[in-house]
């Protein structure tokens, strides 16, 4: 079957699938799945197994599991902060005045 590249339509996603799939909550759903990538990320570079990281982090192995799986519904962002804080991430909120009427949700990692 041969394409023709000017007859498909491309479609630019917006940067949060949560938002694209047209979500509720689609902020928070982004966050708390980029929250889960960083744990993740932590986790790896500590070489400890899901029963250290939760030790370390004041959960359960099968918590452990979840976050590492992307299940976070479970999960408030508020207590995936705290796992990464435990993992030894310094957690900074910083609110700025957008120039749009309704301000972006960024979690941006060092």
């Amino acid at each position: 079957m041969q394409h023709d590249a000017d007859s498909e339509d491309l479609v630019f996603g917006s940067g949060n699938i949560f938002a694209d799939a047209g979500l509720p909550n689609a902020d928070e759903l982004q966050l708390k799945a980029d929250l889960a990538v960083v744990i993740s990320r932590m986790i790896r570079a500590a070489k400890v197994s899901q029963t250290q990281a939760a030790d370390m982090m004041h959960i359960t192995q099968p918590e452990v599991s979840l976050v590492l799986n992307g299940k976070l519904r479970s999960f408030s962002f508020e207590k995936l902060l705290h796992m990464a804080k435990y993992l030894g991430c310094n957690i900074n909120i910083t609110l700025e005045k957008s120039m749009k009427p309704i301000g972006e949700i960024h979690l941006a990692t060092v």
